[in-house]
């Protein structure tokens, strides 16, 4: 697929079943990530996976949908702005 065709086929999920995330997706998905590039080959980010429901509440509360609720785990992404690159002119 190209990136036209995955453009055009792309949506936005608002609504999760309650089946789990398998260990082996996860770790599919978190080897896309590790793999994605960034500038200059720094990764200024670090991703953390929530399943814990308590940990999951905290969130709800900072983001209050019900679809968001009903997903089975959440990946968060944190951004280290000081190792972000820039140019320099």
């Amino acid at each position: 697929m190209n990136i036209l065709e995955l453009s055009q086929t792309r949506f936005s999920a608002r609504k999760y079943t309650d089946e789990p995330v398998s260990d082996d997706d996860l770790n599919y998905i978190m080897e896309c990530v590790r793999m994605a590039p960034s500038a200059v080959n720094r990764q200024p980010w670090k991703f953390v996976i929530v399943r814990n429901q308590k940990a999951r509440e905290s969130l709800w509360r900072a983001y209050d949908r019900e679809w968001f609720r009903t997903a089975p785990l959440y990946i968060v992404c944190m951004k280290n702005n000081d190792e972000c690159w820039t140019r320099r002119y």
